[in-house]
């Protein structure tokens, strides 16, 4: 997956169509699976959680995978 592409898409959608991403974010108590709104994008969930640089990376990355 190129994560670029889905970084400017509400969490909720992709929450949808890519459940592991649930998970992923969870790992990194970014808890977007169990918010009602879920209309941040995934930049911005990114941003408002805090991650240092190196986790952020580290997590984009997995969801590319």
């Amino acid at each position: 997956m190129n994560v670029d592409k889905y970084l400017n898409s509400e969490i909720k959608d992709l929450l949808l169509k890519f459940p592991k991403i649930g998970a992923l974010l969870d790992e990194y108590n970014i808890y977007c699976s169990e918010c009602s709104r879920g209309t941040c994008l995934l930049k911005d969930a990114l941003v408002i959680h805090n991650l240092d640089k190196e986790d952020e990376k580290i997590l984009v990355y997995k969801i590319a995978e």
